[in-house]
């Protein structure tokens, strides 16, 4: 009777803190102006979280051409582990060599899965998703996009 108990409050405290509290929670929050530099694209992205040095919260980003959705790029998924508590920012780079002219779309998503104390966070990960559609001029295109 009194294992069961346990159990049930444990699980009580559990979801509370995933669904209610949503404790660690890492939040993309937009994605600022494309700048050009040199060879490469780079986007400001801003995010928010709730304590210092998220461990296990990552950044995953693709950028997709609208005209011909078969164009991919996507960068490497990486941890935010190393980030302060609050607004903090960071830029993405792509090379612009392989960029078209036209209209493109950038996803980032902000996932954070893990918690020594709570399981349900490796279960169910905290997802934020951010997107920017944008043009590239054709001035702006890289050698093989034009």
């Amino acid at each position: 009777m009194i294992s069961e108990a346990c159990l049930v409050l444990v699980v009580t405290a559990a979801l509370a803190d995933r669904y209610f509290f949503k404790r660690r929670k890492v939040i993309a929050q937009k994605i600022g102006e494309e700048e050009y530099i040199d060879e490469v694209i780079r986007f400001p992205v801003s995010f928010k979280t709730t304590c210092r040095n998220v461990k296990g919260a990552r950044v995953e980003y693709c950028l997709r051409d609208k005209k011909d959705p078969t164009t991919v790029i996507t960068g490497k998924a990486r941890s935010l582990f190393i980030s302060e508590k609050g607004e903090t920012r960071e830029f993405l780079f792509f090379n612009r060599r392989y960029l078209k002219d036209g209209n493109w779309e950038l996803v980032v998503r902000m996932t954070h899965g893990d918690s020594r104390i709570n399981p349900l966070y490796r279960l169910f990960p905290v997802q934020s998703v951010v997107t920017k559609v944008f043009d590239i001029p054709a001035d702006k295109a890289g050698l093989y996009g034009r």
